[in-house]
């Protein structure tokens, strides 16, 4: 398994233990994250990150890598960066409609890319091995 792979694994994991009222089950949510941030479209995190501030959503990306409040993103503004297409695939493998990606992936993605930048920056390779290393021992804690 990736890297990539095991970093969101791990974070949706912990995000899965969470409050998932309307994503569906936490398996479906795992999946789709790492589909997401492994997809060639967009390069991994950095890739995605750069796709919603060409697409004008900068602001909205910046305040999930911040350490402030993480800015709300909905299914609507999802479809016009990823595309419908690219949801279109992802729903294929889940049963879902492009339009039900659309919405798991805006619940899911503000916390995701916020615990991926615990720092407010984009962790490097070594800081992403670190954080794998951080969040899957954080994800077999007692809750």
């Amino acid at each position: 398994m990736g890297l990539l792979n095991q970093l969101t694994g791990g974070v949706v994991s912990a995000l899965a233990t969470g409050d998932n009222s309307g994503m569906g089950q936490p398996g479906a949510v795992i999946t789709l994250a790492t589909q997401l941030l492994n997809a060639p479209e967009f390069g991994g995190l950095p890739g995605l990150i750069k796709t919603f501030e060409d697409k004008g959503y900068g602001e909205l990306v910046a305040s999930w890598i911040g350490q402030g409040r993480n800015m709300p993103v909905t299914a609507d503004q999802i479809m016009t960066v990823l595309g419908k297409d690219f949801l279109a695939r992802l729903a294929q493998g889940s049963g879902n409609t492009p339009e039900q990606e659309a919405a798991v992936i805006s619940e899911a993605l503000p916390q995701l890319i916020d615990r991926l930048t615990p720092d407010g920056v984009l962790p490097d390779q070594q800081q992403l091995s670190a954080l794998v290393a951080n969040v899957l021992t954080s994800d077999q804690a007692p809750r």
